[in-house]
């Protein structure tokens, strides 16, 4: 299983399909109320590679698929924290 509070990280793990186990809301010291996103991942190995190609910046993905992730996982974690979503003018 990975976790993860970092919003472009989970983006990027559902872009590689992964899918989303849990989302909780904790308290962190350094950032106060945070969300964190727990995957789902039968293979310990899988999840290693894919956090090295992200940390390296060798990962190669759809980036329409990615953006459109990024939009969900933002919208889940304004969903988690309780603030509404500011509309676009």
């Amino acid at each position: 299983m990975i976790e993860t509070n970092n919003l472009y990280y989970a983006s990027y793990l559902l872009t590689e399909g992964l899918s989303i186990n849990n989302v909780e809301k904790q308290y962190d010291e350094s950032f106060k109320n945070t969300v964190v996103f727990s995957f789902n991942s039968d293979d310990l190995n899988n999840e290693k590679v894919l956090e090295k190609k992200y940390l390296s910046g060798i990962a190669t993905i759809n980036i329409r698929q990615y953006l459109d992730n990024l939009v969900k996982v933002r919208d889940i974690m304004y969903n988690v924290m309780g603030r509404k979503k500011l509309k676009k003018c």
